[in-house]
This record gives C-alpha cells, structure tokens and sequence, in this order.
C-alpha cells in the first residue's frame, strides 16, 4: 500500500492547460511549479462548497474555494477550483483525490495556475449557455449535470469558429488576436470534454489569408429585360 500511495504521488502531473492563461504547454507548465491551487472536474451541479471543503481538506489546509459558475445563472455548473496554503498539500491532492468519488461522481483533479480564478474568464463557463463546453456537446443524458446536453454539433460550431477566425484576420487583427479568439472558445480544462479542437495557421499565418470580397466589387445582378 505505502508502494502504491509513493507512486502516485511522485506521478501526479498535469494533463492539460488552460488556454486562456497560457500560450502554451510550456508557459503553463511554468506556471504550475509553485502553484497551489487545483482544478476539480465533473463534479455534480448540486455539490455544495462545504462538500467540497470537507472532502479536499483531507490533503491539507485550504485557503478558500472558488466554485465554477454558469455564465448566465450565477448556479454552479460542475467545476472548483481549490487553493492550499503549500505547493505539497495541493500535490498530494493531485496524485490523490483524482478518479475518487465526491457526491456519488467520480471526479478530476488536476493543476491549476491559480491565476484570475475570481475573474469571469475563470470561474464562469464558457459555453454559449454558460455552462462548460464539455456539456454543450454531450449528447448522454445526466441527471447531476444539468440533463440533456446543450443540443450543439461539434463540427458545426468548429466550422463557426474557424469563419470568425477568418473573418478576424481579414480585418486586419494579428495572429496572436486571433490566437486570443480560439483560445476564448476553449473549457477550463482542455481534457475535460472535446473543447474546441486546435486550429494550425495557413503558410505565412491567419493575415495571409485572402479578404472577403467587398460587396461593392461584386457584379451586379442581371436585369430582367436584359435577359434573352
């Protein structure tokens, strides 16, 4: 057992990065080195903060939790974020309380920077509903998450975004305003749920690409008497 519980903790890493506090892996895992704050995923709509206080309080000694919330409601849409007083205390709950269960739900827990968890461009959700992205797309029913999912298609809304990040470059904003576009349609957790996918730049980046054509340059309709 004591095996088991080293091992663990010596593989507790992070498995994703938020898109909207870092460029990139990298700079995120950067960031996570002193950090002692963790994302909890997939939780239920209904857990309250106490539950969650109560539970992650086995791993050291909490400062506060921040609840994730749906962007229109203000009602908690199943995620947390938790800050410890030591980097170790948030790392033991990483390696530990991942994959266990809180309110009858298996949860995730995973890093977070801890930056702007206050902010609406944290804590709130993403989705067109303002609940997680994750949940937009779910076609499953759950009962502890809202029920039915939020009804939109994957490839749809990829293809909605890709136009808006066409239409961006066109109007002249850089590649890394358009970067800022993608990154804004994308959950708090890139592995909690498909997200939005990456999208790679055309040769010489997004500004390259052709504008759309004006409507004064495009041909006038032909008349009616001027038809055979």
């Amino acid at each position: 057992m004591a095996e088991l519980y080293d091992a663990r903790v010596n593989e507790a890493r992070s498995n994703y990065y938020d898109k909207k506090s870092a460029e990139n892996k990298y700079e995120w895992n950067d960031k996570l080195r002193d950090s002692t704050t963790v994302y909890i995923g997939n939780l239920a709509f209904d857990t309250k903060e106490e539950a969650i206080y109560e539970f992650f309080s086995s791993f050291g000694h909490i400062v506060r939790v921040v609840m994730g919330l749906n962007a229109r409601t203000k009602e908690p849409c199943g995620f947390a974020f938790v800050q410890y007083r030591t980097h170790d205390e948030a790392h033991l709950s990483v390696a530990l309380a991942s994959g266990a269960k809180l309110d009858d739900r298996e949860i995730r827990v995973d890093w977070d920077s801890g930056e702007g968890i206050d902010s609406a461009a944290r804590k709130f959700g993403r989705g067109h509903h303002g609940i997680q992205w994750r949940d937009e797309f779910r076609e499953e029913y759950d009962e502890r998450r809202g029920g039915e999912g939020g009804g939109l298609n994957y490839e749809e809304e990829n293809q909605k975004l890709r136009n808006e990040m066409r239409m961006a470059a066109a109007g002249g904003r850089t590649d890394e305003d358009v970067n800022r576009l993608k990154r804004g349609r994308s959950d708090t957790a890139t592995g909690e749920g498909p997200g939005m996918p990456p999208l790679m730049p055309p040769p010489g980046g997004f500004n390259s690409m052709p504008p759309p054509m004006p409507f004064n340059a495009m041909p006038p309709p032909i008349a009616f008497n001027a038809m055979p």
